[in-house]
């Protein structure tokens, strides 16, 4: 239907007959100037079953220009209508959906406006309509990720539809127009490259499923091996190695494993196992829609993230400082539990705390140290916790072994917990502040083991951070007082010290379950928090009004 749309459409604007309305071009422009009034103010009258997404966007674009028609050239289709609806036929490359623009609707219309006049305005207000969601879609998402996650905090840009409709209409440049609004990062496009080669694998028909059986390793022989080794050639972790064995497991078998192993974050041992093989029999649609949903997160996040930042990707549990698009430092980090999500938002971080107090949040003062201490009445005290009535500086301190605490209410909890500097403060001994409405930050932790683990997702909301010496050197390095042997000698003292950046640098604080290297390696993650899940059912239903 929709290739047949775009050839109708070109035979009309080379031929100028079947899409030629009936009369003279100024009779034509104004019968379609008056039915387009009329189809305004009577929108019930409309044939297209989904409804109009922006009428009152509509009503403003129309009445200043006078109703004339927007996609109608004398008596055919201009130009701009037919490049838009070829735009609108690429949508689904960039992860989009062409039925959310009423491209169906626009080719009974296209077919019925030679002979109706009303369809023909209908039709070119059809086509205004779906510029306009088209154009808020990929200048900053088809959802709002405020709706569907309480600890997403988004980036809404504002776009003038009307004024960007009139300028392209003006220039005849509507694909090129459309073309500026998505977003500008390099990952983006090549998510778009990676999602067109995972649809190839899917029109041949996807992969072959790999049955469970024994561990397979190098030198082993198995029909299992043979259909590992046409997986992975599919997916260009096996180059064509001319393997007349197929049954073998050879060393470059081996070590396309490893690659495939090491872009799904699963043990890099070369060895078929039990994860490995579930995770090659996700089939190729799946890997599709995963593309497609952070594709969509892309649109969420700001154009411009700076020309150095630190990039926080809580699915990899990875930290990358940032200069020009090129990571200069990379850390692993620990991020929130599954109860207690790390939150997503950007902001800027403009000071850091050498041996820092910890303020214990309040929920974590209820939750976890409130139930220890009808036990454990000395634990405060072990662990150098003093209790106060606020934080105010010239509060007392409490003494802890003079409260009830198994006849304390939670709700509101009425004391304030600090844990003073040292060895076992969960904070390290450095934290990096960027303030924010989420109380989040970076900080050391003397639990490095937690490191050496996959699946990090530990924490109370924070960020706990591998290297936090040299991310500390990194963002003091344009200060002269402040270099490594400073920050050291800093850090022996256990004095707290608090030391603003002579430069605030923006921290963003992602969520990206699937990206494409700069070798075309496309990575997956786990969906530890289950946003993939909520994400792809809000981008199942109709989208919402603009």
């Amino acid at each position: 239907m929709r290739k047949i749309l775009i050839l109708w459409i070109y035979i009309a604007l080379i031929w100028a007959v079947p899409l030629q309305l009936y009369g003279s071009g100024d009779s034509t422009a104004g019968a379609l100037t008056e039915k387009i009034r009329e189809k305004m103010r009577a929108p019930r009258t409309f044939c297209i079953r989904e409804g109009l997404a922006s009428p009152s966007l509509l009503s403003r674009f129309y009445s200043a220009r006078k109703y004339r028609p927007a996609w109608f050239t004398g008596r055919t289709l201009s130009s701009n209508a037919t490049d838009f609806i070829a735009a609108i036929e690429e949508a689904p490359a960039w992860g989009l959906k062409s039925a959310d623009y009423h491209l169906d609707a626009i080719g009974t219309l296209v077919q019925k406006a030679s002979k109706d006049p009303a369809a023909g305005a209908e039709l070119d207000l059809v086509l205004t309509d779906s510029f306009f969601i088209y154009a808020s879609h990929l200048h900053a998402g088809r959802i709002d990720p405020e709706t569907i996650h309480p600890q997403w905090s988004g980036h809404r840009r504002r776009l003038n539809l009307t004024r960007t409709l009139e300028g392209a209409l003006a220039r005849g440049a509507v694909a090129e127009s459309l073309g500026r609004l998505h977003p500008p990062h390099s990952e983006y496009t090549r998510l778009r490259q990676s999602l067109g080669f995972y649809r190839a694998i899917a029109q041949q028909g996807g992969w072959e499923f790999i049955p469970r059986g024994t561990m397979l390793r190098k030198g082993d022989r198995s029909r299992r091996v043979a259909l590992l080794r046409r997986h992975l050639e599919m997916t260009g972790d096996l180059a064509e190695s001319g393997c007349e064995d197929t049954l073998l497991f050879d060393t470059a078998l081996q070590r396309a494993l490893m690659k495939y192993q090491q872009r799904h974050n699963l043990r890099i041992d070369g060895i078929l196992g039990p994860e490995s093989t579930q995770r090659l029999n996700v089939p190729v649609e799946g890997l599709i829609g995963v593309i497609e949903l952070n594709m969509e997160r892309w649109r969420w996040l700001p154009h411009n993230l700076g020309t150095r930042y630190i990039r926080v990707n809580i699915a990899d549990f990875s930290l990358d400082v940032m200069e020009k698009d090129e990571p200069v430092l990379s850390m692993k980090i620990v991020a929130g539990k599954s109860y207690r999500k790390t939150p997503v938002f950007s902001s800027n971080m403009t000071y850091l705390v050498i041996n820092p107090f910890w303020n214990v949040p309040t929920i974590i003062a209820v939750e976890d140290i409130l139930p220890l201490l009808p036990r454990n009445p000395a634990y405060l005290t072990e662990q150098k916790i003093k209790v106060y009535e606020s934080w105010d500086d010239d509060m007392p301190e409490i003494d802890p072994g003079r409260i009830k605490w198994n006849t304390l209410d939670r709700d509101p909890f009425p004391y304030y917990f600090r844990q003073a500097p040292g060895p076992d403060n969960p904070l390290g001994r450095i934290k990096f502040m960027f303030p924010n409405r989420f109380d989040v930050y970076l900080h050391d932790t003397p639990h490095r083991d937690l490191f050496n683990r996959t699946m990090r997702g530990f924490s109370s909301g924070c960020i706990r951070i591998e290297k936090p010496l040299d991310l500390a050197a990194y963002v003091l390095q344009e200060d002269e007082h402040w270099n490594r042997h400073a920050i050291e000698e800093a850090l022996q003292s256990e004095i707290t010290q608090t030391v603003p950046l002579s430069r605030s640098i923006p921290v963003h604080i992602l969520y990206i379950t699937a990206w494409t290297d700069r070798e075309g390696g496309t990575h997956f993650r786990h969906d530890i928090y289950e946003r993939d899940i909520v994400l792809h059912a809000a981008l199942m239903k109709k989208p919402p009004p603009l």
